[in-house]
Order: structure tokens, then sequence, then C-alpha cells
């Protein structure tokens, strides 16, 4: 089950803006999908939680670090 998503490219004018997205789910991953792909699979996945996760949020400026929170308390930075 999804619980959370987002577009990982904030600058929708550039020629890759909104291509990546991210989702997070009661199975505590972080997946990462890219819209050209006809596989519907995920690209990447980061599987460091103990509980679902939460939330997935880029950076207001830097579309490679992604803030991701957890359903057991924690808050993890990646740089992409």
């Amino acid at each position: 089950e999804v619980w959370t998503a987002c577009f990982a490219n904030n600058n929708h004018n550039s020629e890759d803006g909104g291509r990546v997205v991210l989702s997070g789910g009661d199975d505590g991953k972080c997946k990462i999908w890219d819209v050209r792909s006809s596989t519907f699979r995920p690209i990447h996945t980061i599987t460091n939680f103990d509980a679902g996760v939460t939330v997935v949020s880029t950076h207001p400026r830097k579309d490679h670090v992604v803030a991701i929170g957890s359903y057991d308390e924690s808050v993890s930075i990646y740089d992409a």
C-alpha cells in the first residue's frame, strides 16, 4: 500500500522535469520510478527502514537530495 509519493525533479521546465517519482509505503521501502519506463518496476529501491515509509520529499533547490521519514520514527537524508 502506497502512503506517499512525490516528483523528484522540482524544475519542471528542465529536460528531465517530472520524469522521476519517489514513493513510500507500508512495506518499509522507498521506491524510485522513471515514469517513461514501460516495465512498471522501480529503477531503485531503498530498504533501510524498520517500518512503513510515511513521507518522501526532495530538497527545494537540490533535486538529488531526498528526505525520507518512516513510521519507525526515523528521518534519513540521501544524496542520490
